[in-house]
């Protein structure tokens, strides 16, 4: 597992897109969580954020096609979620199979969500489609798909981050900060000392969420 720094870049997707409530399936129908009771709302816990890189598995897991060297035992963690597994399709990269150790039947926006992304070799990273939320319980396979937004069919999915849907607003704070800084403050002559000042707002809005909010970001 390699720990990675939460670094993020300067322009980044503003898009609105609406939250799709069904897209993770069970693998086995009878471990559909909307067949059982809810328990009513959690509080997020305060945890140390955590950006990590899956590392594979065994083949022959009898996960099917594209999910050969899927490693699905929950390994990432925060402690707003537990523990955690995703996995990328290698045929599909909009297609993931997931895995909690924890069980988590409240409703939108006490529920989890994952969010794609795209990861440069720089290390920074910005959303590229929205947000999905999902009902899950313990130890049980989830498949389902991520979608990007129009104007980044190009763009390659290649990490997710997992949150609890409570953050969000944190996270897309962070995430948009220098762009908004400099539409709002100097759209039509982005100086040196303006996108210095974006920069620097920029960190400590994402300092703040960081510090604050409980997320995992899987890079594959």
């Amino acid at each position: 597992m390699k720990v990675i720094p939460f670094i993020l870049l300067l322009i980044l997707a503003a898009c609105d897109a609406p939250v799709s409530t069904r897209n993770f399936q069970p693998d086995d129908p009878e471990d559909d969580p909307l067949q059982t009771t809810t328990t009513g709302g959690t509080t997020p816990t305060t945890t140390t954020a955590t950006v990590t890189t899956t590392t594979g598995g065994t083949t022959g897991n009898g996960l099917g096609p594209g999910f050969e060297n899927c490693n699905i035992n929950p390994t990432l963690y925060t402690a707003t979620i537990g523990y955690v597994a995703v996995c990328q399709s290698s045929q599909q990269q909009n297609l993931f199979k997931l895995k909690f150790s924890e069980t988590d039947l409240d409703y939108y926006p006490n529920s989890t969500c994952l969010v794609p992304m795209h990861k440069y070799s720089t290390g920074s990273s910005r959303y590229i489609g929205p947000e999905q939320f999902l009902q899950h319980q313990a130890n049980v396979v989830y498949t389902g798909q991520l979608y990007k937004f129009t104007n980044e069919g190009a763009t390659a999915l290649n990490s997710v981050m997992v949150l609890k849907c409570t953050s969000l607003s944190a996270f897309y704070n962070c995430m948009d900060a220098a762009s908004l800084f400099i539409a709002q403050n100097c759209p039509y002559n982005v100086t040196t000392s303006c996108s210095n000042a974006a920069q620097s707002y920029m960190q400590s809005t994402c300092t703040s969420f960081t510090s604050q909010h409980g997320y995992i970001q899987v890079n594959f």
